[in-house]
């Protein structure tokens, strides 16, 4: 049993340890605010490999009409809202079974869909946000995942995108260590606590603190160097 509470601080750090532990327990009782803990972290979009590994997936760039809510376990709302920003779904097919998806949105800000705030990637021009980045159980072992990202890297590449940014989990250690392999620099974090229709937002950055039952805080997270 203590070795089940001490694990969430060697995995977390203190701080994030806590938040963690506090939303398990929350988690557990009706109506309580359960916390949310957000990185926010850019991606640099790395040079074109010398070498390219063959591999029998499709990757396509899929539409709005194209779209089958059965592929991946996403609510039809989340997937119109995204449409509507105008975000690009990129999905990697065997034959024609639906293997993984990446979400990516250019241009602007991006409204996040699990809370209620808006990112803003800066400078615009050279940057991307990329969000749900999903892999089927049964192939989060293999390359769909690295072939995934390789194309929304070409893609990206093409359009003059240096950086790509994104807010992960903090209590998801895979997500958080994939990230750290593809480069990936920590630029700050928010903590969301909701109850009802209030939301309380605590970030590392401005707007450092929100409260209300309708203010949507927009985060700007920023590409380490210039990309110009």
């Amino acid at each position: 049993m203590i070795e089940k509470w001490r694990q969430p601080f060697i995995d977390f750090g203190l701080r994030t340890g806590l938040l963690y532990v506090c939303q398990r327990i929350l988690a557990r009782i009706p109506l309580s605010p359960v916390p949310v803990k957000y990185f926010l972290v850019a991606q640099p979009v790395p040079p074109p490999p010398r070498k390219i590994r063959p591999h029998s997936l499709r990757i396509e760039q899929i539409d709005a009409d194209d779209y089958q809510i059965d592929w991946f376990p996403r609510p039809a709302p989340f997937i119109a809202a995204r449409y509507e920003q105008n975000a690009k779904c990129f999905v990697a097919f065997s034959d024609d079974h639906p293997l993984a998806c990446l979400w990516l949105k250019t241009a602007g800000d991006y409204t996040e869909d699990t809370v209620r705030c808006r990112f803003r990637p800066e400078p615009q021009a050279h940057t991307a946000w990329d969000f749900d980045v999903y892999v089927q159980p049964e192939h989060r072992l293999g390359r769909t995942f690295m072939h995934l990202w390789n194309h929304a890297f070409e893609w990206m590449r093409e359009r003059d995108i240096h950086w790509t940014m994104s807010r992960i989990d903090a209590f998801n250690l895979p997500s958080i260590n994939a990230h750290k392999r593809l480069g990936a620099q920590f630029t700050g974090s928010v903590v969301f606590w909701t109850w009802g229709r209030w939301q309380l937002a605590l970030a590392s950055q401005t707007p450092r603190f929100s409260l209300s039952r309708q203010a949507m805080p927009i985060y700007t997270v920023s590409a380490p160097e210039r990309t110009d």
